[in-house]
């Protein structure tokens, strides 16, 4: 059977070159590698262990299908499920906002933190939109993308980043839950549910 790494490296129409213009944060892949570390670095595309071996910087952007696919070969080489992945992506949002940022995300409503992360989210990804709605009285975020840029997998992993981003909030016991993924015209839209608070 093959990993989750090579069904995604099969299903990219030209491999990790597609989605050209599509781009994340280079501290994201650097936090990922540093909490969970690739030991087999010689079974991953010279492109990705590339990254494996020197780290990208914190303010340099690298390809989305590369994180896509170094977050995968994570959820490979750790036997990671849907929730393993959602909370380690969960732990990759704590350590980015550890430290005097924590304090300041903790005087902030989660509403008001996850809209102005709708708002930044360019800060951390090119060509990818995130925008925060009210939707039959529910707080929601919508992730749109180019149909397959993201793995199935990675969508659970997103619900682990806004649960991050509460657990830093003034109202830490609130919840993300995934809701429906919906795809047309080649794009896909991923609505997440939030509240609790």
């Amino acid at each position: 059977m093959r990993s989750r790494l090579q069904r995604y490296l099969a299903s990219l129409p030209r491999g990790l070159a597609s989605f050209e213009g599509h781009r994340a944060k280079g501290s994201l892949a650097r936090e990922s590698l540093a909490l969970r570390p690739l030991k087999n670095v010689a079974a991953l595309p010279r492109e990705l262990a590339a990254h494996v071996e020197a780290l990208p910087l914190a303010s340099s952007w690298i390809a989305e299908t590369h994180y896509v696919a170094l977050s995968l070969a994570i959820a490979d080489e750790h036997g990671l499920d849907r929730e393993g992945f959602r909370q380690f992506w969960r732990e990759v949002m704590h350590k980015l906002t550890d430290g005097t940022y924590s304090v300041l995300l903790g005087m902030v409503h989660p509403e008001t933190l996850l809209r102005g992360t709708a708002a930044r989210w360019s800060h951390f990804h090119e060509g990818t939109r995130v925008r925060s709605q009210l939707e039959d009285g529910r707080f929601t975020v919508l992730v749109e993308a180019p149909t397959g840029l993201f793995d199935e997998l990675i969508y659970d992993g997103y619900e682990g980043v806004l649960q991050g981003l509460i657990d830093r909030s003034r109202k830490p016991q609130g919840r993300a839950e995934l809701g429906a993924i919906e795809r047309e015209a080649g794009m896909t839209r991923v609505r997440y549910h939030l509240g609790g608070w």
